[in-house]
């Protein structure tokens, strides 16, 4: 629960710092635009979010964020870009963790 805390709050700052609502999560930010916007751009980042936490959240977990949030800002081109960048990086980095800990609650 700690760690997800931690998280959540790392990810509304991260949001914030590129153009998005400080209280939504960039998850739940990707998984809006991703509906309402429904272009190449956003489904991609939902594709790559949603494959870094499948192991936590099952399937869809933008969509489960989005639900759970409700703030929601397309930011500037300068702040989709670093997140484009950022996203990417950050889920790569994500990915053996979050697939461990999926791992281990199984057993």
């Amino acid at each position: 629960m700690w760690a997800r805390n931690i998280m959540q709050a790392l990810s509304r700052l991260l949001n914030a710092l590129v153009g998005g609502d400080s209280r939504a999560t960039v998850s739940a930010r990707t998984g809006y635009f991703s509906k309402v916007k429904r272009n190449r751009y956003w489904r991609s980042m939902e594709t790559v979010i949603d494959f870094t936490f499948y192991p936590l959240d099952g399937p869809g977990h933008c969509k489960q964020s989005m639900e759970s949030d409700g703030h929601y800002r397309r930011g500037n081109d300068f702040g989709l870009t670093a997140l484009s960048i950022l996203v990417p990086v950050a889920c790569l980095l994500l990915l053996p963790i979050t697939h461990l800990v999926g791992w281990l609650k199984r057993k």
